[in-house]
């Protein structure tokens, strides 16, 4: 295999919303030194090497923003919709993020981890 490199992505959910931005702070960091990193804060991302970090440009924050906010980890944890009744979760059909759900329409069952709790399938 060629091409490949060594990734590690940290992720944290933010407990309490923060004045703009996600609700979420995330790190990946590149190669197998990693010397290299993208960090990304509720509000603005930074491009981080030896020699310091420098703010993204507005263009891949808007692009990180836009995919954070259809994950599917954030959607369930972050985009609650208070109008459906209770025990209920809506999770959206047709997309790659959710395809290995199976069936647009049926039961799944849905249980709340902690985000520090390790999720083995």
């Amino acid at each position: 295999m060629n091409g490949f490199d060594v990734t590690t992505i940290y992720t944290e959910y933010l407990d309490n919303k923060p004045a703009k931005g996600l609700w979420v702070r995330e790190r990946e960091v590149l190669g197998k030194k990693q010397d290299y990193s993208y960090l990304y804060l509720a509000d603005q991302g930074f491009d981080v090497t030896f020699r310091g970090a420098r703010p993204l440009p507005d263009e891949n924050w808007d692009r990180y923003a836009r995919t954070t906010k259809n994950d599917i980890l954030y959607l369930l944890r972050f985009r609650r919709d208070d109008k459906l009744p209770e025990n209920c979760a809506r999770i959206p059909g047709a997309c790659p993020e959710t395809a290995g759900l199976g069936p647009l329409f049926g039961h799944i069952e849905l249980e709340r981890v902690p985000a520090k709790q390790k999720v083995t399938a």
